[in-house]
């Protein structure tokens, strides 16, 4: 019983981004403008949203479950520049691959190699916001849910290493889908596939069980792709 309540907790988690994904697009449209097609061109902004919103949850699973932020996180002043060196080398090996990638399905997908961007045009605070801000909070969020909590109790739950990064590698890709919510097949198969390469990042956590480089990698990762939508 105690198995099955822990499993729903990470389900739960698991499926979180995506359910504020959809529900924030609705309330940012709501609050502007904007229909929920086109309030999604502003993701990068009430992304944030989405972050307090998984920030809030992950409060209420640790205290439920006697742990801590720190723990979960693993921050260590004598630790950062193996973790800084670390984040270097994944990022080396992470964006030639992923940027392959992504051309060879966008490609395969749209007939060329640079795919439609569904984010923006944005005012300029906007986009200064999305370079700046969003890319801070978005990858410590996105990390702590994924890699921090949710890949190693699955481990433990599953006792298997594989159906474990499976399971996050899909969770994370359907959440692609809800960024944002589009009505285009094409693109939404796009986000979702173009995550495959990201299985990098959960191998290299059972390995290593740091989360700081890979918060690291994330950050720039984000900023590079803020600035090609809005610059």
């Amino acid at each position: 019983m105690k198995n099955q309540n822990g499993l729903w907790i990470i389900l739960l988690l698991l499926l979180s981004r995506t359910i504020f994904a959809v529900i924030f697009q609705g309330i940012f449209a709501l609050s502007s403008t904007l229909d929920y097609l086109e309030a999604g061109r502003w993701w990068t902004v009430y992304g944030s949203l989405i972050d307090l919103g998984c920030l809030a949850l992950m409060f209420w699973v640790v205290r439920r479950g006697g742990t801590n932020f720190k723990s979960l996180i693993g921050f260590s002043p004598e630790l950062i520049k193996s973790d800084v060196k670390q984040a270097g080398i994944i990022l080396v090996i992470l964006l030639p691959i992923t940027m392959f990638w992504g051309a060879t399905i966008s490609y395969l997908l749209f007939g060329k190699a640079a795919a439609p961007i569904v984010a923006g045009p944005l005012p300029l605070w906007a986009a200064l916001y999305s370079v700046i801000i969003w890319p801070i909070g978005w990858a410590i969020m996105e990390q702590l849910v994924y890699m921090g909590y949710c890949l190693p109790r699955l481990e433990k739950v599953f006792k298997s290493k594989v159906f474990a990064v499976s399971a996050v590698m899909f969770f994370w890709a359907l959440q692609h889908i809800a960024l944002p919510v589009t009505l285009d097949m094409d693109y939404s198969l796009y986000r979702f596939l173009t995550v495959i390469p990201m299985v990098i990042i959960p191998i290299y956590y059972l390995r290593s069980r740091r989360l700081v480089p890979l918060i690291l990698v994330h950050v720039l990762s984000d900023i590079f792709s803020a600035i090609s939508f809005y610059f």
